[in-house]
């Protein structure tokens, strides 16, 4: 077996001896016996490409060989569309060697066929051979495209067939690459595929004028396309520079760690030292990073980003900026590896960002209650096998002002109507990602204390976070709620400089008691209204007529038929800021009321639908002159499983209607 050695780029054609005799026999036979016997030179190297004796990658170049033709002409003319000559027919042999930068596949200007006029299919295929050697693609042979052309022709001109004497295997032969050393097998070869990169600076990170954070700052991108073959990006040097008033410093005075990321995934991390930086004769510092792996599939573009840490700036210290681009005296300071294990290298000099890191500066962290969050009271049952599972209690609104917040502890305090109504767990989460699980306190009154938290609210924004408490089987007859009291200490946050302060709200927020039995009604409002009727003239019988509708569900046992003496109806005149009614201002009136299904009693999971009907009139004692007011369930007694509530407030006061003005007179 043969290889045919190009040393430029080190690559090995797979031959075996008799491929090339069958070739040379075809010469001595000549043209027109070739044409007799209706077989083409392309068709027998096709045949041997199938056979895969050898790869279509040489394919050009064996059928160079053949016909005779070399690529040893220098080149010395500017070409372009119209261009003709010697130098035109053999810059299409160059090309042609490449099969991904043949000028035609057939007919004129294809293997064996090239011309000595530079057209349309030239200039395209130019183009190709420009993009893969990193040369300005103008699709004309300029001094740059022809350093290329002959420093190619030039390496071509001394290759080497090396012919194994020994009958040894293929997989023994290696082949050493000028730019790195290391060895490519002939099987490896056959494989893979010639590549490169090309780069460009990424849009993300863009350059910042005032960058507060200290922690994995995204400060460099580069895009990076693979083209030819699937490419790994090894290794980037980078030029990093550091100012203060405009007077540059060592970076690593500043710049405490760097980190590679492909997306979201972590590449590598290194805490960086001033041996880490390296200063060149003008003063310049730079930074290797090696084993990156950063892989980028054949014809896609993915994004390389370096992000760094920082020390923090006090706020009265100078601000700092940081430059960054691939180094200056290296032009090849991204070096990247195709799957034939030859490099390919790009030059990010002229790409740079820039930042300005200023003092972090300080945060306010506020604490509030989260209405929406936190549900209203309301009876829970309680199985008598698993307890009360991840309860949701409260919902507390963190907000960072000023700058950004870290939230590192929250004490939650635990209450209950005694102990045996404490939980068992209770927990912390941000959205359903759980912070935190603690054993609940054995106290009433006791603190959860979660500490150690990284929790981030950025400047302007707000956090909410849930409280869940998990009870045991022992709770039915109790009620338990949680709050964050009224101590500093109970919520401690970090500053953007790194120290922490209490943000433990002025006054206690509590969550809403929540009610645990064995077996529970569950009471919902389905609908409310009201409306005023006028009475004579100069007659004390106006009136407001209020009709509210609820469904009852039962929940672990059968639920008697509720009567109107089970629900207390009054008229109140005013409402808190929940939509509550005040009692202390309330009327009570004797209801109608109409029960459905009129059946004694339903199952466990059965409903009623109660319709009560109230009636107030302007002839009241209670009323004065002139009151808006609206009708409203006060209480509610029921019985579920034997289990009686005598007199459930809770959980009831969203059961109200709209108000209506009542005057005595004329309505």
């Amino acid at each position: 077996m043969s290889y045919f050695i190009k040393s430029k780029t080190t690559k090995i054609v797979a031959g075996v001896i008799g491929f090339t005799m069958a070739l040379s026999l075809f010469v001595g036979v000549g043209a027109q016996t070739s044409s007799a016997q209706g077989i083409s030179l392309s068709q027998l190297v096709d045949l041997f490409i199938s056979l895969g004796i050898i790869s279509s990658d040489k394919a050009a170049q064996a059928r160079a060989a053949v016909s005779g033709y070399t690529t040893t002409s220098k080149f010395t003319l500017d070409l372009k569309v119209g261009s003709k000559g010697s130098e035109v027919m053999n810059l299409q042999k160059v090309l042609n060697e490449d099969s991904r930068t043949q000028v035609a596949s057939s007919g004129a200007g294809s293997p064996g066929n090239e011309t000595s006029y530079f057209g349309g299919l030239t200039k395209a295929a130019v183009m190709k051979y420009q993009i893969i050697n990193g040369v300005s693609a103008t699709g004309m042979v300029d001094a740059a495209t022809r350093a290329v052309l002959n420093a190619v022709s030039s390496s071509s001109s001394s290759s080497s067939v090396s012919t194994s004497s020994t009958g040894s295997s293929s997989s023994s032969s290696s082949v050493s690459t000028s730019s790195t050393g290391s060895s490519s097998s002939s099987s490896s070869a056959v494989a893979g595929k010639e590549g490169l990169i090309t780069t460009k600076l990424s849009a993300t990170p863009s350059d910042d004028a005032n960058v507060r954070a200290t922690t994995n700052v995204p400060v460099y991108g580069i895009e990076t396309t693979a083209v030819g073959s699937d490419m790994t990006v090894n290794r980037a040097d980078l030029e990093v520079a550091v100012t203060v008033s405009g007077s540059a410093q060592n970076p690593s005075n500043f710049i405490t760690g760097v980190s590679a990321y492909d997306g979201s995934t972590l590449l590598m991390s290194k805490t960086l030292s001033s041996s880490d930086f390296y200063k060149d004769s003008n003063n310049l510092y730079h930074i290797i990073l090696s084993g990156l792996g950063f892989n980028v599939p054949v014809g896609t573009t993915k994004v390389l980003t370096f992000n760094i840490n920082t020390n923090s700036i006090s706020s009265t210290d100078t601000a700092r900026v940081v430059t960054i681009k691939g180094y200056s005296g290296n032009t090849q300071n991204i070096r990247a590896q195709d799957t034939l294990g030859l490099q390919s290298y790009t030059d990010m000099s002229g790409s740079t960002r820039t930042f300005t890191f200023n003092s972090s500066g300080a945060s306010t962290l506020t604490v509030s209650g989260n209405v929406a969050a936190t549900p209203v009271s309301n009876n829970t049952r309680v199985s008598s096998t698993d307890g009360i599972q991840n309860l949701v209690m409260q919902g507390i609104d963190f907000k960072s002002t000023t700058g950004d917040s870290k939230i590192t502890t929250v004490k939650v305090t635990v209450n209950a109507t005694t102990t045996t109504g404490l939980p068992t767990v209770v927990k912390l989460l941000d959205g359903s990602t759980v912070l935190g699980s603690q054993t609940a306190p054995t106290t009433v009154g006791g603190k959860a204390s979660f500490t150690g938290l990284s929790v981030m609210v950025p400047k302007d924004t707000t956090k909410t976070l849930t409280i869940q408490a998990t009870f045991p089987t022992t709770v039915s007859g109790q009620a338990a709620s949680t709050s964050i009291s009224a101590t500093a200490a109970d919520v401690v946050y970090e500053k953007p400089d790194g120290s922490s302060t209490n943000a433990g709200p002025s006054s206690v927020i509590a969550g809403n008691s929540q009610y645990f039995y064995s077996a529970v009604p569950q009471w919902s409002l389905i609908s409310a209204s009201s409306v005023g009727t006028a009475g004579v003239v100069g007659v004390a019988s106006s009136s407001v007529t209020a009709t509210i509708t609820l469904k009852s569900h039962a929940k672990g046992g059968s639920m008697i038929k509720p009567v109107a003496g089970d629900l207390t109806f009054v008229f109140a005149s005013t409402t808190q800021a929940n939509g509550a009614y005040t009692s202390a201002n309330s009327i009570a009136v004797t209801p109608t009321i109409q029960v459905s299904p009129t059946d004694s009693s339903v199952g466990d999971g059965g409903d009623y639908t109660v319709t009560l009907t109230g009636v107030i009139y302007s002839s009241n004692a209670s009323i004065g002159t002139s009151q808006a007011l609206f009708g409203a369930i006060s209480n509610i007694a029921s019985n579920v499983g034997g289990i009686a509530i005598a007199n459930q407030t809770w959980g009831i006061n969203t059961f109200y209607t709209s108000p209506v003005q009542l005057t005595k007179g004329t309505f």
